[in-house]
């Protein structure tokens, strides 16, 4: 700490502060600032968390942004509610409601949101309208296959 310059709050002309006690007032004024900055970076992320809806009180369904370049090349009604986690694996999507990562493809991810049970855990912020058009998709899809 020698040749550190210190705050402008000690005066080390000062004769009732020894050096081991301006050290100990450095080193305080110094954590204090820390903690400063890292106040300031966690109140950055719950501002950006807030604007993903992932805090939010309200209890509300709106979505995720989700990066859109993650989203298949398909008219299937699920991609409106869901992306891929890595273009490379086709099986892996992340629901924009909820956040939830699934694995299984779009289909899963329609029975997330549709509370199908079985494969997938419901979503906790899907709407009956959601609910009711991934159910609609998945009874179309089996519907077709017969």
């Amino acid at each position: 700490m020698g040749s550190e310059s210190r705050p402008s709050t000690i005066d080390s002309s000062a004769s009732t502060i020894s050096g081991f006690e301006e050290d100990r007032v450095y080193t305080l004024i110094t954590l204090f600032n820390l903690l400063g900055s890292v106040g300031a970076h966690l109140e950055s992320w719950r501002h950006h968390l807030e604007m993903a809806g992932t805090t939010s009180s309200e209890g509300s369904n709106a979505m995720l942004e989700i990066d859109t370049s993650l989203k298949r090349n398909s008219e299937d009604v699920g991609w409106e509610f869901g992306a891929l986690v890595n273009p490379s694996n086709v099986d892996k999507v992340k629901c924009k409601l909820c956040g939830k990562a699934l694995s299984g493809g779009i289909h899963r991810l329609k029975q997330h949101i549709a509370h199908i049970k079985g494969n997938a855990a419901p979503c906790n912020k899907s709407s009956d309208e959601d609910k009711k058009k991934c159910k609609l998709a998945i009874e179309e899809a089996q519907s077709k296959k017969k």
